[in-house]
């Protein structure tokens, strides 16, 4: 009987085979082809929250140039059925700089930053309380 004892656990199936075929019967096995580990489906986890990661794809923003000297551009392309949202820039202190509206779900936004002092600023654009998307931008003089 070592002769139905495999490695790929698939003996059971093997043995019906051999019954069926001795035994007059058609039986058709099949053995589940082995995959290399790269094609093989891989589970992660993310800290990130599933809404924000949605967020981040429909509510496109682009902050150009980054990093600023004078001025700088933020581009928004939010979902559809937002019509009024709110951008707001803060220093590396947490000090709010900026609370602008911004109206529609696509446009832009220029901020005039020859009275900002150098560094990294966070900004976050928000609508019906919630953050859309956010990011950081530089000002270098």
């Amino acid at each position: 009987m070592t002769m139905f004892a495999a490695k790929d656990g698939k003996a059971a199936n093997r043995a019906k085979s051999m019954l069926y075929h001795y035994s007059g019967g058609t039986y058709n096995y099949h053995i589940e082809p082995e995959f290399p580990d790269f094609m093989k489906p891989k589970s992660f986890k993310t800290s990130r929250n599933p809404q924000d990661l949605l967020n981040e794809l429909y509510n496109k923003v682009t902050v150009f140039p980054n990093p600023a000297e004078d001025y700088t551009t933020f581009m928004y392309d939010l979902r559809k059925d937002i019509k009024i949202s709110v951008l707001q820039i803060f220093d590396s202190k947490g000090v709010m700089v900026l609370s602008t509206q911004l109206t529609g779900n696509i446009g832009s936004y220029l901020w005039d930053t020859r009275n900002i002092p150098s560094g990294s600023y966070i900004y976050a654009i928000f609508a019906g309380g919630k953050k859309l998307n956010g990011g950081k931008v530089i000002i270098q003089k």
